[in-house]
Order: C-alpha cells, then structure tokens, then sequence
C-alpha cells in the first residue's frame, strides 16, 4: 500500500510540476456565477491549471458544488444536508451575469467536465449531518467513477476530514488550509497529517512559512490573487500555486513567469 501511496502522490505532484499554477476559485466568474458549470468551462477554456470548488452532501447522499452550506429559497435558508438533490433543483436561482436560471451542479460533471484538461482543488467543508468517513467515502466513490485521483487535491480547513481522507485511501494527495483561529504552521501541520501542501491567504504569508515548505518538500499555495500587486507578493514568498477570483486578468503574470524559466 506504501509503494502505492507513492506513486499516486507522485503522479499527482508531477502533474503539478515545477511551473507556477493558476487555480480558478469557484471557475471563472468575469461571465458566469461562481461554481457553476458554466464557470467551470470558461475557466477551462481560458486555459487554467487547477478549479477551485465548495463540496456539499444532500441528505439522500448526492455531492453537489456549493459555497455555503444554506441555499435560499425566497427568504428561506435551508441548510443543503436537509435537502435532496431534487429539491435543491427545485429552487429557482438565477445568474444575474446572465439572466438566466442555473442549478447547482453534481461533483460527477465537473469531475467528467474537467477529466485529462485540469487540475481541481476540491475544498471538503465539515457536515455535521454524516459522518466524515462516509462523507469521504461518498466523495472518493464519485472520483473513483467518474475522474481521476491523481488530478484533485482534497483540501480543508477541517484537519479531521484531511485525516480521514489519508485513513480511507493513503494514495490522495491532501492541502491543509491555514485556519486563522488555528494557526499551524506548514511544519507543524505536516507533523501532524503529512500535507502535500500547504494553502494560505496572501495577507498572512510569510517567510517562516515559505522555509518549512521548502524543507519539507511542501507546495505552497495562497488564495485572493487579483491584482499584480497580488502577484508580486505571493512571488516574493516563493507561492507554487495561486488561486484567483480573476484569473484572467492574472494569467497573463503567470504565464510570463513560466515562460521564463522554459528552457
């Protein structure tokens, strides 16, 4: 099981590799509402890395893409664990880019949207409804279906669902965000579930952080990338990954940088 823990992690970090990475948060929003199909093709088609998206489990045991972990149905909240997938469908949401009506997306599309073409960061958010292993089991059984484990990080502020995801399968590759009520550093937080990476906000990077991910082979990543002010920070940092509400406007940095260090 070792030997292939290995190679799956490795196949994942090669596919990573030593350039800089733009990650899409939530797709790209410039035309379509966030975590939506729509903004996951565009996100593609502008030719991004890696896709940020929000994990959520209806209560008949469906993965969808959601930020938060209420919806709104006219001024009512509903948290999505109480609702079915069908139900969540049944709400009226509209793209107000576009004007037009959007549903909440099924974690199989973009895994088959977005197959051979990109990475994705999956954020896995706690659900108190279930347990986190079934909810990692739920999770993995979609990946192992309709996608590719050497393609998605499993990400979270919640360590447990990070462990968890190691105990149900050692070959994932795991990104622990830095929680700002728990500030671990990458060392200790490696210490504790053996990250592959380490994410952050731009605003709390730091020199500390940078060397323990260099010694600790750690890829560092930080999210709120939108200006080139931005981008010039999270480089003075040594950031291998960057997310951005507005990727297209910071492609262009990056693929400047990339192609300075082409040979």
């Amino acid at each position: 099981m070792q030997e292939k823990s290995q190679s799956m992690r490795a196949i994942a970090r090669a596919k990573i590799g030593d350039k800089l990475l733009l990650a899409a948060h939530r797709g790209e929003q410039s035309e379509a509402t966030e975590n939506t199909l729509k903004a996951f093709a565009d996100a593609i088609a502008l030719g991004v890395d890696m896709i940020e998206t929000d994990l959520h489990i209806t209560r008949d045991g469906r993965i969808v893409l959601y930020h938060n972990a209420t919806i709104t149905d006219g001024n009512k909240k509903h948290n999505i664990s109480s609702l079915s997938y069908d139900e969540i469908q049944k709400i009226e949401l509209i793209d107000s880019k576009r004007n037009e009506r959007i549903y909440v997306p099924e974690l199989s599309e973009l895994l088959s949207l977005a197959k051979d073409k990109c990475l994705l960061n999956i954020e896995v958010k706690r659900n108190p409804a279930v347990s986190n292993e079934v909810y990692i089991h739920t999770i993995f059984n979609y990946v192992s279906k309709y996608g590719d484990f050497s393609q998605c990080i499993f990400a979270s502020f919640d360590y447990e669902i990070l462990a968890q995801c190691r105990s149900v399968n050692p070959d994932v590759f795991i990104a622990g965000i830095r929680i700002p009520t728990y500030p671990l550093t990458p060392k200790e937080l490696s210490d504790m579930i053996g990250i592959d990476a380490y994410i952050t906000s731009l605003s709390t990077l730091n020199k500390q952080m940078k060397s323990e991910c260099e010694e600790r082979g750690i890829i560092l990543g930080a999210y709120s990338i939108d200006t080139k002010e931005h981008f010039d920070k999270a480089m003075r940092y040594g950031v291998q990954a960057m997310g951005s509400n507005k990727p297209r406007d910071i492609k262009q940095y990056i693929d400047d940088n990339n192609n300075k260090l082409s040979p």
